[in-house]
C-alpha cells in the first residue's frame, strides 16, 4: 500500500505508517496480540480495528472479534522482541503524540470527505437540514451523527443523531435537496 491509498480518518496515519513500516503489507499472527496490546495504549478498541483492516484479508467483523477477545485474555509484554522494529519506525515518537479524539471510520471516509470538499470545515446552518436530509436517504442515523460531528464541529453527536430521526424532508424544497445532492455529488459522493 502506497500513501496516498490509504483511505482512514488522518489521525490513525501515523499509526498505519509505524505498523506498515515495521512489518510490511501483512502483520504477522503470532505478533499481532502483542501489536494490539501497544496499540491499546492510545487507540480505541474502534481505531484498533480499523488500522489493522488495512493489513489483514480477513472481513472486518473478524478483525473486531478478534480484538475483542483481547480483552478478555491477558497478554504480557515478554515477547516484544519487535519492539526494536517499532522503535526503528518511529514507535517513540507515536507513542509521545497526542492520544487521538476525533476518528472517522475508513468505512466512512468516503462521506466525510465529500462533506468537507463541498462545505468546507463548518456547515453552515443552511445548508445543515437539506444535508440531513439528503444523508438520511442512504445512511444509517449513527453514521451521519458520527460524520457530521467531526465535519460540523458545532453540534455534538447526540443533537446530530436527534436531528436526523426527526427530518422531514417534506418540509425542505425539491430544488434545495437537488442542490444539497449536486454539491456532494460534484465531491465523489454517490448513494448506495
Amino acid at each position: 500500500m502506497t500513501q496516498s491509498k490509504v483511505r482512514m480518518f488522518p489521525t490513525l496515519h501515523p499509526t498505519y505508517y509505524m505498523l506498515q513500516c515495521a512489518f510490511g503489507e501483512v502483520i504477522p499472527n503470532d505478533v499481532l496480540p502483542y501489536v494490539c496490546n501497544i496499540l491499546k495504549q492510545k487507540l480505541s478498541d474502534e481505531m484498533i480495528i480499523d488500522v489493522l483492516s488495512m493489513f489483514r484479508q480477513e472481513l472486518y467483523m473478524q478483525i473486531s472479534q478478534f480484538v475483542t477477545s483481547l480483552q478478555s485474555e491477558s497478554v504480557s509484554d515478554e515477547k516484544f522482541d519487535f519492539l526494536q522494529q517499532l522503535q526503528l519506525c518511529g514507535y517513540d515518537e507515536w507513542s509521545q503524540d497526542i492520544i487521538p479524539n476525533d476518528f472517522v471510520p475508513s468505512y466512512l471516509m468516503d462521506i466525510y470527505s465529500s462533506i468537507v470538499c463541498a462545505y468546507g470545515e463548518h456547515i453552515e446552518e443552511k445548508h445543515y437540514e437539506p444535508l440531513l436530509a439528503v444523508l438520511v436517504e442512504d445512511m444509517s442515523f449513527r453514521s451521519i451523527a458520527r460524520v457530521l460531528s467531526i465535519a460540523c464541529s458545532t453540534k455534538d453527536y447526540h443533537t446530530i443523531l436527534n436531528d436526523a430521526y426527526s427530518i422531514e424532508d417534506e418540509l425542505i424544497s425539491e430544488n434545495t435537496l437537488s442542490i444539497t445532492r449536486k454539491q456532494l455529488g460534484n465531491c465523489g459522493y454517490t448513494p448506495d
